[in-house]
C-alpha cells in the first residue's frame, strides 16, 4: 500500500470551490483506513519521486518542461489545472509510487498493491491539447508511465482499466497505436468528450480492437447506470476480453467519482468496486500482477469506503454477491453496441448474441423473483 497525500500542492482558499483534487480526499480517507484496520494486514511502502528517464516512456521532453516551468511560476494554465509550487514534485511522487509497485511486482515483489495518491493521471496524455500537457487536475499519467515501464522490462502484454466516472483520455492516447497494451475504459459521457464506444485503437494496425470504450449516457440528463450496470459490463465485456488478451501485468485506474456521495449523480456502492476488483482478479492466473491506482474521487469518506473495499478484494477477502437487478435500457443498449463493435476483434470470446441472451435471463430472473415477493406479500396479508 502506497500513499501520499502531498499536502504542499493545494489550491488557495479563492480557487478550492472549482478546484476539487485537494489533499484532504487522500488524507481524510487515509486515516478513516487506519481506524478501520484494513492497512494493518498491508505492508505500508514509501512512494518515491518518477525519473525523467520514467516519465519519457509515455510523456514528451516539453511535457516535463512545461509542467517543471509552470509549476515553479505558480499559476492555472487552463480551466481544470491548478499548479503550485509543489505541482510537479507531487505529481512525480504519485506516478513513481505506481511504477515502484508494479516495478517491485515484476521483481518478485507483492503482486498486488494498492496507491492512495494524487494528483490523478488518466488525463494526461502525449500530445497536449491546445499548448497545454496537464488536462483534468492530470500531470504525468501515472499508470501509463507505470505499463511504458513494464513493457521496458520486459512485460509483453499489459491491461490497463479505467472506471474512473470520466473517460481516460490521455491513456487511450499514449497507447491508441500500440496493440501490446489493452486499454478498457467504462465511463460516463462527461468531460473530457471522449471515449466513443467506436473508438477501438488505430485503424488497419494490429492495436485495432485494443482500445474498448463503454460510454454510459450523461449521468445529468439520463437515468445513470448504477451497480448493476457496471458489475454486468465486467462480467459480459470487459472479463472475455481480458481473458482472451492474457496480459503479463494488470494495471486499474481506479476512479472512485461514480460512488455514491460524489457529485456526478452515478451513486455506485463501495462495495461494487470491490466486487469489480474481484471480477478482474478472477478472470487472470494468480501468478499475474495487479496493481490499482486512485484517479478521481472528491469525497473524503467515499473514497476511504471505496479504497477499502478495492483493498479487500486485492487481499482476496470474500466479496457477498450482487442482488439480480435489470439494467437500465440505455445502459443495456451502450453495453450490446460496445459488444457489437469489439465481438469481430475478440470472437469468439465475445458474442454480441450471448450477451443479449445473458441479459434476458437477468430480466426473466428478477421478474421471477418479484412475483415471488408479490406472492410471500399477498399470502401474508391473508394470514
Amino acid at each position: 500500500f502506497y500513499y501520499d497525500a502531498s499536502p504542499a500542492h493545494a489550491p488557495s482558499e479563492r480557487d478550492r470551490k472549482k478546484m476539487i483534487d485537494v489533499p484532504e480526499r487522500v488524507s481524510v480517507a487515509f486515516g478513516l483506513l487506519v481506524d478501520e484496520g484494513v492497512l494493518d494486514r498491508c505492508r505500508l511502502c514509501k512512494a518515491r519521486s518518477a525519473t525523467d528517464e520514467e516519465l519519457l516512456r509515455a510523456h514528451r521532453p516539453e511535457h516535463l518542461a512545461q509542467v517543471g516551468e509552470r509549476s515553479s511560476q505558480r499559476r492555472a494554465a487552463n480551466g481544470n489545472v491548478y499548479y503550485s509550487p509543489d505541482a510537479d514534485r507531487s505529481a512525480r511522487m504519485a506516478c513513481g509510487a505506481v511504477v515502484d509497485a508494479t516495478l517491485r511486482a515484476l521483481q518478485g515483489g507483492p503482486s498486488r498493491a494498492f496507491a492512495l495518491v494524487r494528483p490523478p493521471g488518466h488525463h494526461a496524455g502525449r500530445d497536449g491539447f491546445a499548448g497545454d500537457f496537464a488536462e483534468g487536475g492530470c500531470f504525468y499519467n501515472s499508470v501509463a508511465v507505470a505499463a511504458a515501464c513494464a513493457r521496458a522490462a520486459g512485460v509483453s502484454r499489459v491491461a490497463i482499466i479505467d472506471w474512473d466516472v470520466h473517460h481516460g483520455n490521455g491513456t487511450q492516447e499514449i497507447f491508441y497505436a500500440d496493440a501490446s497494451v489493452l486499454f478498457v475504459s467504462i465511463h460516463a459521457d462527461l468531460y473530457p468528450g471522449t471515449g466513443a464506444i467506436g473508438e477501438t485503437g488505430e485503424a488497419d494496425t494490429p492495436a485495432r480492437g485494443r482500445n474498448v470504450n463503454l460510454m454510459w449516457p450523461d449521468p445529468l440528463r439520463h437515468p445513470p447506470a448504477s451497480d448493476a450496470e457496471y458489475l454486468a459490463a465486467v462480467e459480459l465485456l470487459v472479463l472475455p476480453i481480458l481473458r482472451a488478451f492474457a496480459p503479463g501485468l494488470l494495471l486499474v485506474s481506479s476512479g472512485f467519482d461514480a460512488a455514491r456521495g460524489e457529485a456526478f449523480r452515478v451513486g455506485l456502492e463501495p462495495q461494487t468496486f470491490g466486487r469489480m476488483m474481484a471480477a478482474l482478479i478472477s478472470g487472470i492466473p494468480p501468478a499475474v500482477p495487479v496493481i490499482a491506482a486512485l484517479e478521481g474521487g472528491y469525497n473524503p469518506t467515499s473514497v476511504a469506503a471505496c479504497s477499502s473495499a478495492v483493498l479487500r478484494a486485492l487481499l482476496g477477502d470474500p466479496v457477498p454477491a450482487a442482488p439480480a437487478t435489470c439494467l437500465k435500457v440505455r445502459c443495456e443498449k451502450a453495453l450490446l453496441h460496445a459488444v457489437g463493435v469489439h465481438q469481430r476483434a475478440w470472437a469468439p470470446h465475445l458474442c454480441e448474441a450471448f450477451v443479449a441472451e445473458q441479459l434476458a435471463k437477468l430480466r426473466r430472473c428478477v421478474a421471477e423473483n418479484e412475483s415471488d415477493v408479490l406472492g410471500h406479500e399477498r399470502k401474508r396479508r391473508k394470514l
